[in-house]
């Protein structure tokens, strides 16, 4: 942390960073006190917004993940030859042989239910699936 210093405090100079990272992750785009949507205030905050000043912050947190590497080669060396030796049981993937037959009943009965709640709009297999 005391080499990472100088770095982190150019990141904390945006003093907006936390409050928009919590308003966009945690707090999925909603203000967290009125949980109206916050996508019109996030030019608000002190934050990078051009295309340069995202490339900065990008090369500031290069410069931290450099230092942990460094600091911490030995324990992330260990850590891959650990991590490789884990017993993996893996879910052998779902097979989808009826991938477009199901996709269309899908789409069928989403445009069922369209006409049941009056709703003025279909989905279209043929832009979705390619179907006719």
């Amino acid at each position: 942390m005391n080499i990472a210093k100088p770095v982190l405090k150019k990141i904390r100079e945006w003093t907006g960073l936390r409050e928009l990272r919590n308003e966009m992750l945690a707090h999925t785009w909603r203000k967290k006190k009125t949980k109206e949507l916050s996508l019109v205030d996030i030019f608000k905050y002190d934050t990078p917004r051009t295309y340069w000043e995202i490339q900065i912050l990008e090369k500031y947190l290069t410069m931290i993940v450099g230092l942990i590497e460094i600091e911490f080669r030995e324990e992330l060396a260990q850590m891959a030859s650990y991590v490789l030796s884990l017993k993996q049981t893996p879910i052998a993937p779902k097979e989808h042989l009826n991938i477009f037959e199901e996709m269309d009943g899908l789409i069928k009965e989403i445009n069922a239910l369209c006409v049941h709640n009056n709703r003025p709009y279909r989905l279209d297999a043929r832009k979705i699936i390619g179907i006719e």
